[in-house]
């Protein structure tokens, strides 16, 4: 319990810092391993409570500052529709809800998981490019409208090579560059456009309290988000961001339900990674590649992760509820103008300190990017072609 403490706290401000991510702390970790006297399963207790930690926290700047990661990305546009309707608190109340959903079917799964995963694994390989090729293709034409349809394609491809290229460039690592590639798209675009926009004397006053209250719809959301994050934590290709993406199309405009089933994943998907670990040999994230790295993980080890999992489930909970509520207030007293460039400029701060002058121009033609799908009228998702395109033509032997 005191090595998950020490993860606790590390979680918390990795969540806390735009654009750092709990893997960020696991690499600084791992090479102090020697000279910190950690044994391997100590190690681990704290990487496992860190990283759940993370996955409540990291919200927070997605939500409240606009800075989201590839994990938060999608819950960005619906958290912004919410506190600009002065409805904050009902932005974290999906997204712990959604967690929390996600936590508890994870755990009834992970019983399905060690019984035929390996076989699913295995059988579904060779299909998982066609799978994604039907998200796109859902995706664009849900637009419906053919001039809406040819705009949206236009984005998707536009992002498309964006990512080719980003994901190539040698300046980052393949993690250290989503961050300006997901805060421009997403997060710089947005920001900017709340700026231009502002109505002089516009005040958004924040509700102290969530208003929604609990949808027989939210439980289906979170189940079909556990579900979806046990996919996207076990199957090669398909990170959470990606098959979020099916998620718009399944809720369409009920924001509740989506940020739930978002929320939902990225906890599924965390716990699944490992999993995988144990069942097919697969190290599916960068904490479970450290782990897996240092340790041979036994079934015993992995029930004992399932229970640190719930240990610091709770703590994670009641850091993310209090930090929320003051989020909400220090959002309802800054104008909503200010509030926007201030947010701004962190994220500009916090790319330059973690990614350097070239992560400030990639986050740039992220948000030129961006800025073509607000002005085009369509669903922010299909500037997800950013990893869909790469992942594709990896898998169709192209790349």
């Amino acid at each position: 319990m005191l090595f998950a403490l020490v993860g606790i706290i590390i979680g918390f401000i990795t969540g806390m810092i735009p654009g750092f991510h709990v893997n960020n702390a696991a690499i600084i970790m791992i090479s102090l391993l020697p000279t910190l006297g950690l044994l391997p399963l100590e190690f681990a207790v704290i990487l496992i409570s860190a990283m759940i930690v993370h996955q409540f926290m990291e919200f927070i700047p997605t939500l409240f500052l606009g800075a989201p990661q590839e994990e938060t990305v999608l819950s960005l546009l619906p958290a912004q529709r919410l506190i600009l309707e002065g409805k904050a608190m009902d932005a974290a109340y999906f997204t712990l809800f959604g967690a929390l959903f996600g936590l508890f079917f994870a755990l009834i799964l992970a019983v399905f998981a060690f019984l035929f995963l390996p076989v699913i694994y295995e059988t579904s390989r060779n299909y998982i490019v066609f799978v994604l090729i039907i998200i796109v293709a859902a995706l664009l034409l849900y637009e419906r409208k053919t001039d809406k349809i040819l705009t949206a394609l236009f984005v998707f491809m536009l992002s498309g090579y964006f990512g080719l290229i980003a994901l190539n460039l040698n300046f980052f690592s393949s993690s250290q560059v989503l961050f300006p590639v997901f805060a421009g798209l997403f997060g710089l675009s947005t920001l900017l456009v709340n700026v231009i926009t502002y109505k002089k004397g516009k005040q958004i006053s924040q509700l102290p309290k969530a208003t929604a209250k609990p949808d027989k719809n939210f439980y289906t959301a979170g189940f079909l988000g556990s579900f979806a994050g046990m996919i996207a934590g076990t199957l090669p290709g398909i990170s959470a961001s990606q098959i979020g993406t099916l998620m718009a199309i399944i809720f369409g405009n009920g924001v509740g339900t989506f940020m739930v089933s978002v929320s939902a994943i990225n906890l599924s998907n965390s716990i699944f990674s490992l999993i995988a670990i144990y069942t097919i040999g697969n190290a599916r994230s960068g904490v479970a590649v450290m782990i897996d790295s240092v340790m041979d993980i036994t079934f015993g080890e992995i029930l004992l992760f399932i229970g640190i999992i719930l240990f610091v489930s709770f703590f994670a909970v009641v850091l993310f509820h209090k930090t929320a509520e003051i989020a909400v207030k220090w959002t309802g007293r800054i104008n909503s103008r200010n509030l926007n460039i201030f947010s701004f400029i962190l994220i500009c701060v916090a790319l330059f300190v973690l990614t350097g002058i070239y992560g400030i121009f990639v986050a740039l033609v992220g948000m030129c990017i961006g800025l073509i799908s607000i002005f085009g009228n369509v669903n922010r998702t299909h500037a997800m072609g950013v990893l869909l395109v790469p992942t594709i033509l990896f898998f169709l032997g192209i790349r």
